[in-house]
This record gives structure tokens, C-alpha cells and sequence, in this order.
């Protein structure tokens, strides 16, 4: 439970004089974490990226095959 509460601290509301109201937006486990106890995430607060991440192998130099020494 506190992990839970941990994570979701850093959410803020922040309001700045004669402008609206604006809320952090919710990243990584935050959304996670609403959408299994069914928390409604705020319009505008949900990111509107999707992640890159391929399956491709990592980038730079291959790595020299092992050698085993006896």
C-alpha cells in the first residue's frame, strides 16, 4: 500500500493565476495503477504517446563470442 501511495504523489494540481487548473500527467505505473482499482484518469491527463520500443537487439558493437578456458 504504500508503494501504491508512493507512486502516486508526485500527481499535482497546479494553478496559476487567471489561467485554469492543470494536472501533472499520469505516467508509467500511475496509469496502471487507476485503471485496476477503476479510478476515471482526468481528460488531458492520460499520455497521447504511445511507447517506440522494438524488439530489435541492441544497438552498437557485437559483443566477442565467450571462450571458455580450462
Amino acid at each position: 500500500m504504500a508503494a501504491i501511495l508512493e507512486e502516486m504523489q508526485t500527481i499535482r494540481c497546479i494553478k496559476h493565476d487567471g489561467h485554469r487548473k492543470f494536472i501533472t500527467p499520469f505516467v508509467g505505473d500511475q496509469i496502471l495503477i487507476c485503471d485496476a482499482f477503476g479510478f476515471e484518469i482526468p481528460e488531458g491527463c492520460r499520455p497521447s504517446h504511445t511507447s517506440k520500443k522494438s524488439n530489435k537487439g541492441k544497438r552498437g558493437r557485437r559483443s566477442k563470442p565467450q571462450v571458455e578456458t580450462f
